[in-house]
């Protein structure tokens, strides 16, 4: 394991140290625990990584329906875990509950449309690595949570909240990356492959986050609170 994924995997240990110190002993908050998520999902992932990787590649499938197959799928069972620790701060009510699924798998399906959308254009065009994909798109949450706005209106917040956003949305590409593998085959340096990347992620958002934004404007109950998710 290289210097860079190593620094990574310790800030994330870091992290979940510091927020179940902070959530026992200063303030309680069902939302963090939310991201153990990671641990959950990521630590099979990693551990079966290329048993994974040989089944998904061997799915006779064509590859955009796959990739958006398991795209969608992770994301529909990531929020099963991110509505049931919103709604808890509610007080715990089974029907309740099935409601918040559907109002954040409803949010969430057109939030990461472009998101899947631009990285099979980009994962079929140019050449990365599997780690490069994964912090790109990792990079990516920080603006899409708005964690990267916090740098100076909340350091310590924005220091030990960045990994666990970062690892959530590398395992959201991880499954869609491996099923159909690195083929792209134009070369970037690798900061313009964050650059390039990131822009195009945005663009391919604009009009889903705009129908997004509309059909909240019109219809809030199909959506989460906005004390769940201001957008």
């Amino acid at each position: 394991m290289d210097f860079f994924k190593k620094s990574m995997l310790i800030w994330l240990v870091v992290s979940f140290i510091f927020w179940i110190f902070y959530i026992f002993a200063i303030e309680f908050s069902y939302q963090i625990l939310y991201y153990f998520f990671i641990i959950i999902v990521g630590l099979p992932v990693w551990i079966y990584r290329e048993k994974i990787k040989k089944k998904l590649v061997g799915w006779e499938m064509n590859r955009l329906g796959k990739f958006l197959i398991l795209g969608y799928g992770v994301v529909l069972f990531e929020e099963i875990f991110a509505a049931l620790f919103n709604h808890l701060s509610e007080g715990f009510n089974f029907m309740l509950y099935l409601e918040r699924v559907g109002q954040f798998w409803m949010f969430n399906i057109f939030a990461f449309t472009g998101f899947y959308f631009a990285w099979y254009f980009l994962l079929n065009r140019y050449k990365y690595s599997y780690t490069e994909v994964f912090f790109i798109a990792g990079s990516f949450g920080l603006f899409s949570e708005g964690v990267i706005f916090a740098i100076f209106s909340n350091p310590i917040g924005f220091i030990f909240m960045t990994p666990l956003v970062i690892f959530v949305y590398g395992l959201m590409i991880t499954l869609p990356m491996l099923s159909i593998g690195l083929k792209g085959k134009k070369e970037l340096r690798s900061w313009m492959k964050y650059v390039l990347s990131l822009l195009v992620i945005f663009l391919f958002s604009v009009i889903p986050i705009a129908i997004l934004v509309m059909l909240r404007a019109n219809f809030p109950g199909f959506f989460p609170p906005v004390e769940f998710i201001p957008l």
